[in-house]
């Protein structure tokens, strides 16, 4: 599963803020140059018609007598008094130059550049006399008495527009910055004082546990010490985050209650469970022992009446020393349960544990006619195990394979019983399945399989403490073991065992 980004409260305010005001400048800054655009080319057009119109009514005269010397002196007066004004020429209605402001000749490609038509009030046409966008000119045509006597030509520049348009870019990129700024600072602040109790809460809540409650009611000291808080306390505030940091203080003084109530239930409990397991434990001892204990009392009875039968007596100590030895067996399965077992871990190959429990058991598969299949990898990795508790495990589900597979014998004399053994490789552990086709476990029953003393043998066959040892040995390795219904009939058990890491 693909690990999510951590992306912290200030830097989503802070991508928040400088994206809208980005876009809203952006937007600004595309309607503030179209609108300046507009408004300038506008205000030019209307100047430079103006000025031309008034140069046509003073060249009408001049130009019906023909006073070149006026013209000139028109055009230069207009061209010296307005900065913004590139060239002024007079062309009579053949379009030949009257009068002009150049320091030579009109140059022809501005002088063909806008020619008035017939009718027409104004033109105008964007020249540029260099690559340079400051030196485009404005060239504006203004009829002489509609036409009829020529037209004059004025040049404006454009170079006051870019220089006001700078200006006001320029302007409003530092309000733009400024805003950023802002817009950073608030979301600085905004963060901090959003997550300054978020991060108070989770310091708190990273240490809550049920043995250490006391973090948690320390929670609302910290809150109410933070500069924060003070703060909105200054000015009566509440919000969101305060309700939330009470329903959190609510919570862990109900758990404290609750856990005090659950420490009394839980002891309670625990008295019940001891005395309970008192019971079962002392039925399974008296049940164990008292065959043995009856066979030795009848061994020594026996003793006493006839003490001088040599042959009597040594069959009836062989008696009372497998009875003393059944003994021992049940004192070691309950000494095993209950001590705490020295574990060595060390790196362990699977298979020859397997196949020293499988010997231990040999003559009993040889006698029962049951065979053994083994599905094992060409190559297989080590576990981190203690052998000596593995093979113990072992040993024991076998045993209770074999008593499986006996009990289904006696429902078929003819029955083949089968163990089967396979050894499937996971990314970090290793499971060793075992699978029998003996008489099975109904499935109401698995869940109690581990439990002490639970027993699906016969009354003189077992105690029920095996298999709650070997879940006591798997647990301690940091392992695990299930059961499972086989299809046909038979249980699978599954140990799982941790790999050893280099």
């Amino acid at each position: 599963m693909k690990i999510p980004t951590k992306l912290p409260l200030f830097w989503k305010f802070t991508i928040a803020i400088v994206g809208t005001i980005v876009l809203f400048g952006s937007i600004n800054l595309y309607f503030l140059n179209y609108s300046v655009c507009s408004l300038f080319e506008q205000e030019l057009t209307r100047h430079g018609v103006s000025t031309g119109k008034s140069i046509a009514e003073r060249s009408i005269d001049n130009i019906l007598y023909d006073d070149l010397a006026v013209l000139n002196k028109i055009v230069s007066e207009n061209k010296s008094i307005d900065p913004d004004i590139s060239y002024v020429f007079i062309l009579d209605k053949h379009n030949q130059v009257l009068a002009h402001s150049f320091d030579e000749k009109v140059p022809e490609q501005i002088r063909s550049a806008n020619i008035l038509a017939r009718g027409d009030l104004e033109r105008t046409v964007l020249l540029e006399s260099s690559p340079n966008p400051k030196n485009v000119i404005l060239d504006i045509a203004v009829p002489i008495l509609d036409g009829n006597l020529g037209t004059v030509r004025i040049g404006l520049f454009e170079k006051n527009f870019f220089d006001s348009i700078k200006g006001t870019y320029r302007m409003f990129l530092i309000i733009i910055g400024v805003f950023l700024v802002i817009g950073i600072l608030g979301a600085l602040l905004f963060s901090y004082v959003i997550t300054n109790p978020l991060n108070i809460i989770n310091s708190k809540a990273e240490f809550l546990s049920l043995d250490n409650i006391d973090v948690g009611i320390d929670f609302k000291r910290s809150l109410i010490n933070s500069p924060v808080h003070r703060i909105k306390n200054l000015f009566k505030m509440e919000d969101e985050i305060d309700v939330l940091s009470q329903n959190f203080y609510d919570m862990v003084i109900r758990l404290q209650g609750t856990y005090a109530e659950l420490q009394k239930a839980q002891h309670s409990l625990f008295q019940s469970d001891k005395m309970s397991s008192i019971g079962v434990l002392v039925a399974g001892i008296c049940h164990e022992v008292r065959n043995p204990v009856a066979g030795i009392k009848n061994c020594i009875w026996r003793l006493k009446k006839r003490p001088n039968d040599i042959a009597q007596n040594i069959e009836y100590l062989d008696l009372m020393d497998s009875s003393i030895q059944s003994l021992d067996t049940v004192v070691s399965r309950l000494l095993d349960f209950s001590r705490q077992q020295e574990f060595q871990f060390q790196s362990v190959a699977v298979l020859p544990m397997i196949e020293k429990s499988v010997l231990l058991i040999a003559f009993e598969l040889e006698r029962g006619g049951i065979s053994i299949t083994k599905d094992f990898p060409k190559i297989m990795s080590r576990v981190r195990a203690s052998s000596n508790h593995i093979e113990q495990v072992l040993l024991n589900l076998l045993l209770n394979c074999l008593d499986a597979i006996e009990d289904r014998k006696l429902l078929n004399i003819k029955f083949n019983g089968i163990i089967r053994f396979s050894i499937v490789e996971e990314l970090s552990q290793v499971l060793i399945k075992i699978k029998d086709n003996g008489i099975g476990v109904p499935e109401e029953k698995i869940k109690y399989l581990f439990d002490p003393f639970f027993t699906m043998k016969k009354s003189n066959e077992g105690t029920g403490l095996g298999l709650s040892i070997c879940y006591s040995i798997i647990n301690a390795h940091g392992g695990n073991i299930f059961f499972e219904n086989n299809e046909d009939n038979g249980v699978c058990v599954t140990v799982v065992l941790p790999k050893w890491l280099d």
